[in-house]
């Protein structure tokens, strides 16, 4: 892939997993490489792992430690500006949410089992949030506000547009965003704490993720 049109995609597991866990659950590195990223899956500190997404002065600077990362990653492999994605699970998600929020180089924000608002960014950025409605751990409830405050901060429609994706999951779509900028939520009927994608039959997160990202 030439140097300009290289991608990086960050991928973070969730609370006690592990790098290793994160990318044979969702298969990320391998399927991003092959569309053009370069994928990095770092490892969260603690016994459990557990990312700081609170800024808990007494825990991991884990905001410092990804956009350490990231702009590592940038200059090693020479990625394109406006081309960084970050990718999380769980508690990964959260973080992953929380610093997009932050860090103006993070294009696309993917959050998977949970979701967090943003409410303030001077450049908009895009996200889709996939969750399940019978979640036992993360509640399903407050999420569609959540993304919709992602949405309201990147100049798109508060109200989204909904259509059928897979079978079981609907897409929640917000329009009139600026261009190159998408903010989605499909929602799982039913399932559970998990990475989406993992029997057959079941809504594919990891290909719904990098579909998402190249319909940009």
């Amino acid at each position: 892939v030439p140097a300009a049109e290289r991608r990086l995609l960050v991928d973070l597991h969730g609370w006690s997993g592990s790098a290793e866990g994160i990318d044979a659950v969702t298969g990320l590195a391998a399927a991003g490489t092959a569309a053009g990223f370069v994928v990095v899956t770092p490892q969260a500190l603690g016994d459990p792992a557990e990312w700081n997404f609170a800024g808990h002065p007494e825990a991991a600077d884990d905001y410092g430690f990804l956009d350490a990362l990231v702009t590592d990653a940038l200059e090693r492999y020479c990625v394109g500006t406006g081309a960084v994605v970050v990718v999380g699970t769980s508690n990964g998600a959260a973080m992953a949410g929380l610093f997009a929020c932050r860090d103006l180089r993070v294009a696309t924000v993917v959050m998977v089992i949970a979701t967090v608002p943003c409410t303030e960014r001077s450049v908009p950025a895009s996200a889709l949030t996939i969750r399940a409605t019978g979640d036992p751990i993360v509640p399903y409830e407050g999420a569609a506000e959540a993304l919709a405050a992602w949405a309201v901060t990147a100049g798109c429609y508060p109200t989204p547009v909904e259509s059928d994706v897979w079978p079981g999951v609907t897409r929640a779509e917000h329009g009139g965003c600026p261009t190159e900028v998408r903010v989605a939520f499909d929602t799982i009927d039913g399932g559970t704490h998990a990475w989406p994608g993992n029997a057959p039959g079941e809504y594919p997160a990891t290909d719904e993720i990098l579909a998402f990202v190249d319909g940009q």
